[in-house]
């Protein structure tokens, strides 16, 4: 997710700045982004997630697929709602094909 201010999600994390990685824009646009860990808490679920952290006025709060995940929740586009996610377990035994 990217996080920019106290009022997208409540208090700001405490997480440290790990990091600054470049990001490419849907129109093309590269720009520049601190990045670190926080842990999030949420009605549906809570953990540790990867964070964006965006810059006042300029970038929005959302929450990405990888939070999404980590939560165990999808996003239904016909509802504009988060759902559980349908968790499958699936193993592998090696010289099986």
């Amino acid at each position: 997710p990217i996080l920019s201010s106290r009022r997208s999600f409540g208090k700001r994390s405490s997480s440290c700045r790990s990091g600054r990685l470049s990001f490419s824009l849907a129109d093309g646009t590269m720009i520049r982004r601190n990045v670190s860990e926080c842990y999030i808490v949420l009605p549906q679920g809570e953990g540790h997630t990867p964070v964006i952290l965006g810059e006042p006025g300029d970038d929005e709060g959302l929450l990405g697929v990888v939070t999404l995940e980590i939560l165990g929740l999808v996003f239904n586009p016909f509802r504009r709602t988060l759902q559980p996610m349908r968790m499958i377990l699936a193993s592998f035994r090696a010289g099986d094909e």
